[in-house]
């Protein structure tokens, strides 16, 4: 059992690096949030303006140049990991949250479209390099 979660750990793992979107549960969240910095939304399949921002989202987690900043994406369904979502002071959906080391900084307030989103991760992952 321990072997698999290894595996399965060092997969998501090595997909994050690579800049692409990390499903997050309350299993790997603390482990996979403690190390770089992640920009996480917090959504639920329900919400209309989730539905809307999840093609937007797609598109941003594979914008060029996140991974080579550092910067890794993720999302957590708040219906399924509530208890995270409460934890994150998560009041609304969807929320994008950046967070460092662990370590919440702030929510994401710009646009909601690929390039804004890609320009602030990429401006505030710098910060934390």
């Amino acid at each position: 059992m321990q072997l698999f979660a290894i595996i399965v750990a060092g997969l998501l793992y090595a997909i994050s690096i690579f800049g692409e979107d990390v499903t997050l549960t309350d299993e790997n969240f603390s482990a996979q949030v403690a190390s770089g910095t992640w920009m996480i939304k917090f959504f639920s399949p329900y919400c209309g303006y989730c539905k809307r921002l999840a093609p937007i989202w797609e598109q941003f987690s594979n914008e060029q140049g996140l991974s080579a900043n550092n910067l890794h994406i993720g999302e957590l369904d708040c219906t399924q990991y509530g208890s995270i979502c409460d934890q994150n002071k998560v009041n609304g959906y969807p929320t994008i949250n950046l967070f460092h080391n662990g370590q919440y900084i702030e929510e994401y307030t710009g646009e909601q479209n690929a390039q804004a989103m890609a320009e602030y991760a990429k401006s505030n992952a710098q910060k934390y390099i």
